[in-house]
């Protein structure tokens, strides 16, 4: 399996990925070799592993909602006794309050996947699996860190002045958040590139195989399979959209823009006022965030605008009265974020001039 529609390499960064995270995280999937072919097996989890798995996604969700909270309270610069913190490092004020943002709009843009995965985890598999199917058809350091800065959201209900059960307790939670968006992040970027790599290559190839037809005699009569190969990628698109994409694809767009927005803005204005070992991480996180839009975005554009020349292609050839009624019904496929409509070339580009414009503003108001 691999290098027909997804490059082998991703398969085995998945299978890396899933070995990994067992480790530290519940992960209901299993990649195993079974009937000649490898599956994505969604496994049977104990109740009480279903329950901690569903309890990550909840803690994630409301370690967010704290962020916001907070977050609301600083820019509205609301004073409440418990959330003062210590007096004695005003220089990482305003680091506090970038980390408390950019918190925020991260988790907010991996809630949908790991809300899929916890809540909904046959959904990904069976993408995966019928992602396979289209192939044989074609052929703790860091959260120690963070508490001792008290940069974390809990710091400001949980000082760490109070008792070493605070700190310690915090390390903890903070980890485990750590943990689950970290999951959300690599298991979306590789699920992602899977199935935006299988729908690309498969409309690159159905397009080869129309444009042949036109000119050799043997293809001519393929019309029809091209025809119902497209018709089964359109539904299994129809179906990766509804059941995932349309959950996670939304707050990955419009957070993810965000977390970038903010990043640029700290990579610029907290040069000054963070500590010479602490700022290097926020370029870091700036580059990190910048090549996870720069990888996935044109990528989903690239599926659309691939499908819209297949979709073209056919039209064209289209001859029989039967082919042109089978035209009409006809779609082109891609990823959607929500009920917005599908990635195109011309979002990614309006996307990089909101980033654009809005860094910039926000680098004159604060």
């Amino acid at each position: 399996m691999g290098d027909i529609l997804v490059p082998r390499g991703m398969w085995k960064l998945f299978n890396i990925f899933l070995k990994q995270y067992q480790k530290v995280s519940i992960v209901p999937y299993s990649f195993d070799f079974w009937l000649g072919r490898n599956i994505v097996v969604l496994l049977d989890l104990p109740k009480w592993k279903k329950f901690l798995l569903k309890a990550s996604t909840v803690w994630m969700i409301s370690h967010t909602l704290l962020c916001y909270c907070f977050a609301i309270l600083k820019f509205t610069r609301v004073e409440i006794d418990v959330v003062q913190g210590s007096k004695n490092d005003h220089q990482f004020q305003e680091l506090r309050s970038f980390v408390l943002f950019t918190l925020s709009m991260y988790s907010s843009a991996m809630i949908g996947v790991s809300v899929t995965t916890s809540f909904t985890p046959s959904v990904c598999s069976k993408v995966l699996n019928a992602t396979i199917k289209f192939e044989e058809k074609f052929n703790l350091f860091v959260a120690a860190i963070a508490v001792t800065l008290n940069l974390d959201p809990l710091g400001y209900l949980l000082p760490t002045k109070w008792s070493i059960t605070f700190p310690f307790a915090r390390i903890i939670l903070l980890t485990q958040y750590f943990v689950e968006t970290g999951r959300s992040s690599l298991g979306l970027m590789i699920i992602g590139f899977i199935v935006m790599s299988a729908t690309i290559e498969a409309t690159s190839q159905l397009h080869g195989l129309v444009r042949s037809s036109a000119d050799s005699f043997r293809l001519r009569g393929k019309t029809r399979l091209i025809i119902k190969l497209y018709q089964e990628l359109q539904l299994w698109n129809q179906f990766t959209n509804e059941s995932f994409c349309y959950f996670a694809i939304p707050p990955i767009f419009f957070f993810g823009t965000a977390l970038v927005i903010l990043v640029n803005y700290g990579t610029i204005r907290l040069y000054d006022t963070t500590p010479g070992m602490i700022y290097p991480l926020i370029p870091f996180c700036n580059a990190v965030a910048l090549i996870f839009l720069v990888i996935l975005l044109p990528q989903a554009a690239r599926a659309k605008e691939n499908s819209s020349k297949l979709f073209s292609t056919l039209r064209k050839q289209f001859v029989s009265k039967y082919e042109k009624r089978v035209a009409k019904s006809l779609r082109p496929i891609g990823i959607a974020c929500g009920p917005v409509g599908m990635i195109s070339n011309k979002w990614a580009g309006k996307v990089m001039e909101v980033i654009l414009n809005y860094s910039v503003t926000l680098l004159l108001t604060f």
